[in-house]
């Protein structure tokens, strides 16, 4: 069985949800490591810490800022994304195509 250490969590927000954070300090508390990637409008770090929860904030341009920017930071995840959701369309429509 394999263990999760290590959780990324993704958001558009530039002021992180408390939720996020709340859930994170929990993750934290339970030993696992966290990344939450955020959203920076330039006025930001582009790479913090807080309470032991590793922020990172990159700088991007444009575009849909829910994936575009995280193709920079994580070759393939775009690409990743897309087949994933494709995927569940179709199994989607298969179940209720019938």
């Amino acid at each position: 069985m394999r263990i999760i250490r290590r959780i990324v969590m993704l958001t558009p927000d530039i002021q992180i949800d408390r939720r996020i954070l709340l859930e994170a300090k929990s993750l934290t508390a339970d030993g696992k490591e966290i990344i939450i990637i955020a959203g920076n409008d330039g006025k930001m770090p582009e790479y913090e810490i807080s309470d032991g929860i590793k922020i990172r904030r990159p700088l991007y341009n444009g575009g849909d800022s829910r994936l575009l920017w995280m193709s920079r930071i994580y070759r393939g995840f775009c690409v990743l994304v897309e087949r994933v959701y494709a995927a569940l369309v179709a199994r989607f429509s298969e179940r209720t195509d019938k």
